[in-house]
């Protein structure tokens, strides 16, 4: 476990959502925006850039060192299941990406497809009053494990998730499950912004130890978010969420400014508030001092 991004540019938002880029550091909206008004790769389902083989392959390694079910598990039924599959097959071939012939060496058609991609992938289905999450394929564990989320609402994964005040960021999770499910059309959503320093895509609660900060120098800052896509399925009372992973390196020339002036401007309500309250300062003083030398 822990693998990295070694050898590829520690920068890999290539398509540049920096989430900085307004001088602000943002809360974790749930604004979105239709996937239909986004031009080029910014509109596909699935994102393909200079780290996603790394992506690819690492979820290669885990099948062999990890059990499937700390990174995957499946309550979908079979039909419901097959309404899921052929959208992933018509999406695959109008986005240029490979199309299993079969399941081998698979649990099943659905792991065989999604093991092409390096997003996670979440499907969550609403039954009667209650919703949960039916089915959970993750590149990597990433902080979290299928095993602690599946069969869980969507409120319960959300639960720590929560603004500088403690209210939550997803107030009424029922009711955005149920107002997903009536969207006309997929959306995109660009957020979960947290401080990190390494860019390791691997970050399973057993394995891998909780993040430290040093400020030495060899001290790495990065910014991680996710581009998320949330793809409607009502004929079978479930919505899809597509997550993908980007990492800015703050110490990139190109990002060191942006993330001065951000800095100073943290929303108010801004989940990461405590981090911040906690090591602003020596942020700041990294990026001046890394400023000078670049």
């Amino acid at each position: 476990m822990g693998a990295t991004l070694e050898g590829l540019p520690l920068d890999t938002d290539y398509l540049d959502y920096y989430p900085l880029q307004d001088g602000v550091i943002p809360i974790s909206s749930t604004k979105t925006t239709r996937l239909s008004q986004l031009q080029g790769e910014k509109g596909r389902f699935f994102q393909f850039g200079v780290d996603a083989q790394h992506y690819i392959d690492n979820r290669k390694t885990i099948r062999k060192t990890l059990p499937i079910y700390e990174f995957y598990q499946n309550y979908l039924n079979p039909d419901a299941m097959k309404v899921i599959n052929d959208f992933l097959v018509k999406t695959f071939k109008t986005e240029g990406i490979n199309v299993p012939d079969n399941s081998d060496g698979y649990i099943d058609y659905f792991d065989a497809l999604v093991s092409q991609v390096p997003e996670d992938i979440a499907i969550i289905t609403l039954d009667g009053d209650s919703d949960r999450a039916s089915v959970l394929h993750l590149f990597a564990p990433s902080d979290w494990s299928v095993e602690e989320a599946i069969g869980k609402s969507f409120g319960q994964i959300h639960d720590r998730v929560r603004k500088a005040n403690q209210n939550l960021v997803i107030q009424n999770p029922g009711g955005m499950v149920r107002g997903l499910l009536k969207l006309p059309e997929p959306v995109q959503r660009v957020g979960s912004v947290s401080f990190r320093p390494s860019n390791i895509v691997s970050r399973h609660p057993k394995y891998i130890p909780q993040d430290e900060w040093y400020w030495d120098d060899l001290q790495r800052v990065f910014i991680r978010f996710e581009r998320q896509v949330v793809v409607p399925f009502p004929e079978i009372n479930s919505f899809m969420l597509i997550v993908r992973s980007y990492y800015n390196n703050l110490l990139d020339p190109k990002r060191i400014k942006q993330a001065q002036i951000a800095l100073d401007n943290p929303s108010p309500d801004v989940y990461h508030k405590v981090f911040l309250k906690a090591h602003h300062q020596n942020i700041k003083d990294y990026l001046t001092k890394q400023a000078s030398i670049v």
